[in-house]
């Protein structure tokens, strides 16, 4: 008990005996289910520049998805004006909801001041990644009629974007889209993705952007004779100190299901021979951690009959004495999403909540998958829009998605911005575990590790 309460007191680097330094605890969310909530609804005025575009490419399917889909499709999003003013709230009679787990509370483009001369927010853009670091999204890349290469930082407390200052005299990756993007040691490290839709320029490349400096560097392998090769659509998850790469392609017909472990601190990849259940090969699935060194995969592009996947997947990695990875498909009880390709995902509490995504139509649908009871189950009165690779984050008590392909050639600069109940103290224990990777090497008894997994 006592060791239990250390372990919520020592929350910075210290002397006090902590073996890695720590970050601070989150203020973690909760789906809960509550009856009754008021729905607020942020408007902006009329924007000098739109958040929502329309591109012509029409000999390009900007989704990635069929051609069938034609472009008949119309986006259900439209220029947001209210005599509100940027920054009015509005509120709604209050509404009575059942088994609301999640609630939709804004969907807004967010304007930096013009002081900043920064421009006022990125381009609408889908195909892009999404961080979190500090009180900011980092946002990197995408496209839309072309890949593109910026960075933009938005900060949650003042909900201002600003555009980061790079200096591009000095080496930089090259604009991009498909990525994928995660943060470790102060950086945000990109892998692969595309960077010419004309010549399918297919990367394996890695990119560390330091989020205080705002430069580039390319991160140098140690083993460059065996390495992924280059892909987009794949996924990328941080377990302890590796980052794990699993499926992607390069169009429908170099699909992978392979699996590559970059050791974080050596600079080596390692690609896993998987054990168990072989999963099909697959690209714009979405992949979470989840706790005991474990990652969920869900659905994806596929060449099956209908073309895509909802099946469930979850890999356990081992990683002593030598790295092994085991494949089990999941046999959930409920009502699982439709198959699906492009969709987003977050892990909390035990469960994995999957947002919108697209197939043979663009999907206005969430859902949320229970790994204690391995159950599927809707969740009600959160509305996307209907769009494709967007990002979605969590920052303290809001899950926030960013932008989009809504139809074949449109692209969304929007936010929709969940609210969600704080969680109890064991709750946020167990989620600060699982994010900070925490186990006995910081000092954790084992059976308290195990418990708070429980």
């Amino acid at each position: 008990k006592l060791q239990f309460l250390y372990f919520i007191g020592c929350t910075c680097t210290c002397t006090l005996g902590c073996p890695r330094p720590k970050p601070p605890l989150p203020s973690s969310l909760l789906f809960h289910n509550k009856q009754h909530l008021k729905l607020r609804t942020i408007m902006a005025d009329s924007p000098a520049s739109p958040w929502y575009t329309s591109t012509p490419v029409s000999s390009y399917n900007s989704a990635g998805l069929l051609s069938s889909w034609g472009s008949g499709l119309q986006s259900p999003l439209t220029h947001v004006t209210s005599s509100a003013g940027s920054s009015g709230y509005r509120d709604d009679e209050e509404v009575t909801v059942p088994q609301l787990f999640l609630q939709p509370v804004c969907r807004q483009k967010y304007e930096a001041p013009p002081s900043e001369g920064k421009g006022l927010a990125p381009c609408p853009r889908f195909g892009h990644t999404a961080v979190v670091h500090k009180d900011d999204m980092v946002i990197y890349g995408g496209r839309d009629a072309r890949c593109l290469g910026d960075v933009w930082l938005f900060n949650f407390i003042s909900k201002k974007w600003r555009k980061a200052d790079i200096d591009e005299t000095l080496p930089m990756p090259c604009h991009r889209a498909g990525h994928t993007a995660i943060v470790h040691e102060g950086k945000m490290l990109i892998f692969g993705g595309v960077s010419n839709k004309e010549t399918d320029n297919w990367l394996n490349d890695m990119w560390g952007f330091d989020l205080e400096t705002h430069k580039w560097e390319e991160v140098m392998y140690n083993n460059i004779f065996h390495i992924p090769e280059g892909r987009k659509g794949h996924t990328a998850v941080v377990l302890r100190e590796s980052m794990m790469v699993f499926g992607g392609g390069q169009d429908d017909r170099t699909l992978q299901n392979d699996l590559w472990e970059f050791n974080l601190k050596t600079n080596m990849w390692t690609e896993h021979a998987i054990e168990g259940f072989t999963p099909s090969a697959r690209m714009y699935h979405v992949a979470v951690v989840v706790p005991g060194d474990r990652m969920i995969v869900f659905g994806g592009r596929a060449d099956t009959p209908s073309g895509f996947l909802n099946d469930v997947l979850e890999f356990t990695f081992s990683f002593s004495p030598s790295p092994s990875s085991t494949c089990t498909e999941l046999s959930p009880t409920g009502t699982p999403p439709t198959h699906r390709m492009c969709s987003t995902a977050i892990y909390h509490n035990h469960t994995v909540a999957i947002f919108t995504g697209g197939s043979f139509s663009y999907l206005d649908d969430s859902h949320q998958l229970d790994l204690r009871k391995m159950h599927w189950s809707p969740i009600e009165d959160v509305t996307f829009g209907g769009r494709t690779r967007p990002t979605t984050v969590k920052w303290r008590n809001t899950v926030l998605t960013f932008g989009g392909c809504v139809h074949v050639d449109g692209y969304v600069n929007d936010f929709v911005e969940v609210e969600l109940e704080p969680m109890s103290l064991l709750q946020t224990m167990r989620e600060y575990i699982l994010e900070n990777n925490i186990d006995e090497r910081d000092g954790m008894p084992r059976a308290l590790v195990d418990f708070i997994d429980s």
